[in-house]
């Protein structure tokens, strides 16, 4: 097994994948923090006979996800500010999901041996903050920090050849 940290947005409306963009340093990549809460408020479900009973719920996914947009998503490096702007703007129309329920499925680990991938379903973009201000293909980038919540909280995995189309 050849598990590869690789984030992306699938759309299933489409059926298109877009790499998230990231650094030309290969060691520096995308820092990602994930958190998930789960809530056990007691009496949350009232019964037929007017009892409460406990229950726990698994709250959304979040990621917080940081990063500098350098190369486009095919790994060549933006060397013009012009460029570093169309792949920026081409970032934040992926951001927001589908034509359909403006969601996208969070891929995050491929195994490289089987060809299968590990992602999250319902995933909606919280946030996308970036700094425009010193755009220069000899510096950072355009960094970005970008906030998604999958509303389903289950890690799935699929083969490449069963993802939708």
């Amino acid at each position: 097994m050849a598990i590869v940290w690789d984030p992306g947005l699938w759309e299933d409306v489409g059926s298109s994948w877009y790499a998230l963009p990231g650094p030309t340093d290969r060691k520096a990549g995308h820092r990602i923090n994930g958190s998930e809460g789960i809530d056990f408020a007691e009496q949350k479900v009232e019964g037929a006979d007017g009892t409460r009973g406990i229950s726990r719920t698994i709250r959304p996914v979040t990621f917080t996800i940081a990063g500098a947009i350098q190369k486009d998503t095919s790994g060549v490096v933006l060397n013009t500010e012009a460029g570093l702007l169309a792949e920026w703007q081409t970032f934040r129309t992926k951001l927001q999901g589908d034509s359909t329920n403006h969601q996208y499925w969070f891929m995050i680990i491929r195994d490289t041996a089987t060809t299968t991938y590990r992602f999250f379903k319902q995933c909606i973009t919280v946030s996308f903050g970036y700094n425009l201000a010193g755009i220069s293909t000899k510096g950072p980038g355009i960094p970005y920090n970008l906030v998604i919540r999958a509303l389903d909280p289950v890690l799935y995995v699929a083969a490449a050849g069963n993802l939708p189309s």
